[in-house]
């Protein structure tokens, strides 16, 4: 999961021969970039690599216009553009506006936790905790996938090179790493593929990361070990991390929009789906202990559902699914 198109190559290019899915998780795609992976695959499948890129390259944030995409995130967020500010992840922003960063976060969250939440998903290979370089989309991809993580009990990895640099960190003692090997001559092959004929590289034009490079597994099975290695707070399993804030409901995301309402309710609540996919879904209600209490029922997308139901006063966590999506809330009877 990269947030630009060329980061998948520049961080995460030794695990193309492996990967299933190369998801765009902050951006939107373009006609340029269509045509740059149309023509990348042609040079692999031309020089014996072995990687299916094109048929599983995946993009939740959808298409737009290449004058869109150079003018609103190349052109410092031209005015004339800032309508994708409404269905986008911004430009830039201050990270010390915890505000903002949390909603950008959970912007990218609502757009990939149907990829982390697949049962097939085991492991994710995502940017650093500190952008790489330092790039807050590349951190706001972090923070996110490190979370639907620990949420979904998944592996995440990441570079363990500081700075952009391709300088190895010091991994301390808790935390496993492996290491994957840049192919040289793919990486400038590729890059020169982005660039010519009218460039759509964003990175250095000279270096070329190549050899071996550690990968950390920064989160372990859904416990997130960020503590261990910058001193960060982090999410955890269990009913803190289905606090609001914590990870993504309703987030601004074009595949589906969950509301629950009044919350706190007393033997009625409204279920409200808004799909644009799905149409037909499954309810059920476990209490605080886990224990089901309301098994099998069947909601409509795009529509108001209307529960009613005596249960006694407490928090109770409702999940809603279909057959390729699931969702989990915090409910409260008073």
């Amino acid at each position: 999961m990269f947030t630009h198109q060329d980061d998948d190559l520049i961080w995460m290019l030794p695990f193309w021969n492996i990967s299933e899915k190369f998801i765009g998780a902050a951006m939107p795609t373009t006609p340029r970039f269509e045509e740059i992976i149309h023509n990348q695959q042609i040079y692999m499948d031309n020089h014996g690599y072995n990687i299916d890129y094109e048929s599983n390259w995946i993009n939740p944030w959808g298409k737009v216009s290449n004058i869109e995409y150079q003018s609103f995130y190349w052109g410092g967020g031209n005015p004339a553009y800032s309508y994708l500010e409404n269905d986008h992840v911004i430009t830039a922003w201050d990270n010390s506006d915890l505000e903002i960063v949390r909603r950008e976060t959970n912007k990218i969250k609502a757009k990939i936790e149907q990829y982390i939440a697949n049962p097939d998903v085991s492991r994710i290979i995502t940017h650093n905790n500190w952008g790489e370089y330092g790039h807050n989309h590349h951190k706001a991809v972090n923070k996110a996938v490190r979370e639907l993580a620990v949420k979904y009990r998944k592996d995440v990895w990441m570079l363990g090179c500081d700075n952009g640099d391709f300088v190895d960190i010091n991994v301390p003692s808790g935390l496993t790493y492996t290491l994957g090997n840049f192919d040289g001559s793919l990486f400038n092959a590729v890059r020169d593929i982005y660039i010519y004929p009218n460039s759509w590289w964003t990175w250095n034009r000279t270096y070329t990361p190549s050899g071996d490079h550690k990968f950390i597994k920064i989160v372990d099975a859904g416990n997130d070990l960020s503590s261990i290695l910058t001193g960060e707070n982090v999410t955890v399993p269990g009913p803190p991390q289905y606090e609001t804030g914590s990870y993504i409901f309703d987030g601004v995301d074009d595949y589906i929009k969950v509301r629950v309402y009044p919350n706190p309710f007393h033997e009625r609540f409204i279920v409200r789906i808004d799909s644009q996919k799905d149409n037909l879904f499954n309810l059920s209600i476990t209490d605080f202990s886990g224990r089901l209490v309301l098994n099998g029922l069947k909601l409509q997308g795009n529509t108001e559902n209307i529960i009613d139901i005596t249960l006694l006063p407490g928090i109770y966590f409702l999940t809603i699914n279909s057959h390729e999506f699931k969702k989990l809330l915090r409910i409260v009877v008073y």
